[in-house]
């Protein structure tokens, strides 16, 4: 694959060490590192790739029926995972659900043997992630930063593994695509707690502001979560539009 490193297109082969998971962790590493002696504050952003699904090498572009590729390390750990199969999987009547549910026909045993597959590499593809969160954990650590960093984890979208009939699917506003883990850590962060106000992605950008103590010259379209961080009742919106 290759990469454009400010401006410069290099091109990675495919040996353990070129794993974009990893190599996206050690690039964060050095950057963090080269930061250690510097009071002046810094701002991450790292979207590993992982668990998307992989490209063809066949068929650029295409990438809707290629499971994951987990890191070699990781291959083969979850051949054995069971695919979740909640009430909602391959519903048999769907009479009481909108027209372009109806119009999805059940999932055939091939397609379910096709998702399951999916989902084992998505969770074995996940693994790099772990260790990529660790990774960068660890360089905070050792440069003296991580008790004065805020971290967010979270994602862009969930996705439907046969749900509602819908498998590999993001594009419906079901929980199990709109619905997506957000994990905050950092100074006046309580710890060990779980909030149940309803938050967005856009509500990230205008924390970031916020703690960075930035005017971004634009009214944002988010909401800062600092409110939250200590107080469960602060006063908070109880509706989101999703489109």
């Amino acid at each position: 694959y290759q990469l454009n490193e400010n401006g410069v297109v290099t091109t990675r082969g495919e040996t353990p060490s070129d794993y974009t998971t990893d190599f996206e962790a050690q690039k964060a590493q050095e950057f963090i590192l080269s930061r250690q002696n510097n009071p002046e504050p810094f701002f991450l952003w790292l979207t590993p790739n992982a668990p998307h699904t992989s490209v063809s090498a066949t068929q650029p572009g295409s990438n809707a029926n290629y499971p994951a590729t987990p890191a070699p390390r990781h291959i083969g750990i979850y051949v054995s995972l069971p695919l979740p199969q909640l009430p909602n999987f391959n519903e048999a009547d769907v009479s009481d659900k909108p027209a372009f549910v109806q119009n999805i026909p059940l999932m055939t045993a091939d397609e379910i043997t096709a998702q399951t597959d999916r989902y084992r590499r998505s969770r074995e593809a996940l693994l790099a992630v772990d260790d990529l969160v660790e990774i960068v954990i660890n360089a905070l650590q050792n440069t003296g930063k991580l008790d004065n960093t805020y971290i967010f984890y979270t994602s862009d979208n969930g996705l439907t593994d046969g749900e509602h009939r819908k498998f590999w699917s993001k594009q419906v506003v079901y929980e199990e695509s709109v619905r997506a883990p957000l994990l905050v850590r950092g100074p006046g962060v309580t710890q060990n707690q779980t909030r149940t106000q309803l938050v967005n992605n856009l509500d990230v950008v205008a924390t970031v502001e916020e703690l960075a103590n930035v005017n971004p010259g634009r009214a944002a379209d988010g909401r800062s979560l600092v409110s939250l961080f200590q107080d469960p009742n602060s006063p908070w919106r109880t509706a989101l539009l999703i489109q």
